[in-house]
């Protein structure tokens, strides 16, 4: 029986899709969609074919849907898709309409980033994805900003500034296509303070300064103190170049570092340097006897007292010229070598271990004993009312003497030279006459020396004796 007519006619090719395009992608998919061909018939369905960059076919997937999702591929590889349109026999296609596109790179893996304890690089290292990857961008963003393309995995940023955060993102290129992982966030470490000084010291506190650290002005920073004696240490915190360290002990040692903090709590190297408080000054400085050639001092310890002391004494003339300066271990010295009945001030330091730091001053003023009055001699000149009393200077300074007479008549004469005249005295009377040298509040008195006015006056005696030898002679 022959077949129909029908039988014979071959069905007409469809029109081929419209407007193939990807709906989206990931490194495992790649989504497609399209518009229905020009007389599009219910009945249609879609053979879809995927080919790698080596053009083999991977895949061969029919739909009826103007979409499809294909699955399964490889990340960062391109892919060819193409899509015919199949008539309702199952047989009988459009021509071809293809798409070349690539899936999503894989991210990049394991990403470090290490300033590697500098203040001017950064290293990133990643390991390789899944996949296929032509290169990789790595992109710095901050107040530096740079780009490195590379097909190694690991770069490496310098000539950054000190203690700054940095942005590091890693893009993965392959063909038209690319991924950036995550940005990770590292800093540089800051630069450390500039020129560290001690500006000032006292029994309890220390105060310093340091300048702005290298390439980090206006920089958000901080500062940490970290100071210590033998026994305790203790931490401070500021935002300025400078800090008073309170609270301390007198005479004491301390050792101070100061870091810069910057981003992330990174610290700079450690900038380090040791001071003295001062020492307590000492009390009661007093003389504990004096001659005229030397004055004995005294003290008492000061407070918060160290066995390591030392004390610095000077001395000074009434001209205020330092003339002496001793130290001592002890609370008691003996300075020599002065000159009688001069006024000296005597300054003591308590001086800290370190043989420079030194208390605030105490001094204590006082003369040496003034020289006695030399060669004395009293001469009553063969007279019945009046004595003369002569001496030499001493050696040294002498403002005044005070001669002084003892006897049935008491007199005191304050002079500035070598001699005085006692007058309207008693006949025949001894008499004791001292001298006393007197420089500023200092005095020292000669030993007393004893004569007597005459019975009868000189002239007198010598007429009556004339008078008894005429009267001899006539007889």
């Amino acid at each position: 029986m022959a077949g129909s007519s029908r039988d014979l006619v071959a069905a007409a090719e469809p029109n081929t899709v419209k407007l193939l395009r990807d709906n989206g992608k990931t490194s495992y998919s790649v989504s497609l969609i399209w518009d229905p061909p020009d007389e599009y018939k219910a009945e249609y369905k879609y053979r879809i074919l995927t080919a790698n960059s080596s053009s083999v076919v991977i895949n061969e997937i029919i739909v009826t849907n103007q979409t499809v999702n294909i699955t399964n591929l490889t990340p960062g590889v391109t892919y060819t898709f193409t899509v015919f349109t199949r008539a309702a026999d199952n047989v009988t296609e459009s021509q071809s309409v293809s798409y070349t596109t690539c899936t999503v790179p894989g991210l990049a893996q394991n990403i470090t980033v290490n300033n590697k304890n500098t203040t001017n690089s950064l290293s990133v290292n990643w390991t390789i994805p899944a996949g296929k990857v032509d290169n990789y961008t790595v992109t710095l963003s901050g107040d530096v900003n740079k780009i490195i393309t590379t097909n190694s995995t690991q770069v490496d940023f310098t000539d950054l500034l000190p203690g700054r955060n940095y942005s590091i993102t890693i893009q993965t290129v392959s063909s038209n296509c690319s991924q950036s992982a995550a940005p990770v966030i590292e800093a540089t470490y800051p630069t450390p303070p500039v020129s560290l000084n001690v500006t000032n010291i006292g029994t309890n506190y220390i105060s310093l300064s340091w300048g702005e650290p290298v390439n980090m002005t206006n920089v958000t920073k901080s500062f940490k103190i970290i100071y210590s004696n033998s026994s305790s240490s203790w931490t401070v915190t500021v935002n300025t170049l400078n800090v008073t360290l309170q609270n301390l002990t007198s005479g004491t040692n301390y050792t101070i570092t100061v870091v810069t903090v910057g981003s992330l709590q990174y610290q700079s190297s450690p900038v380090t340097i040791s001071a003295y408080t001062k020492p307590n000054e000492v009390k009661l400085l007093r003389d504990n006897g004096k001659t005229s050639y030397s004055v004995s001092l005294i003290w008492d310890q000061p407070d918060e007292y160290k066995a390591e002391y030392k004390y610095r004494i000077l001395t000074a003339n009434s001209s205020s010229v330092v003339i002496n300066e001793i130290i001592v271990t002890n609370q008691t010295v003996n300075i020599t070598n002065l000159t009688p009945g001069e006024t000296y001030t005597f300054t003591g330091f308590t001086r800290a271990a370190d043989n420079v730091t030194e208390s605030q001053s105490v001094s204590y003023t006082t003369c040496t004993v003034p020289g006695l009055a030399q060669n004395i001699t009293v001469n009553n000149k063969n007279t019945t009312n009046s004595l003369s009393v002569n001496w030499t200077i001493p050696a040294g300074k002498v403002d005044y003497f005070t001669v002084t007479l003892n006897g049935d008549v008491n007199r005191t004469i304050t002079t500035n030279s070598t001699q005085v005249d006692f007058t309207d005295l008693l006949p025949g009377r001894n008499y004791s006459i001292t001298i006393q040298t007197v420089s500023s509040n200092c005095s020292q008195s000669a030993a007393p020396v004893i004569e007597a006015t005459c019975e009868y006056d000189g002239i007198i005696g010598t007429e009556l004796y004339l008078y008894v030898e005429i009267i001899q002679t006539e007889f």
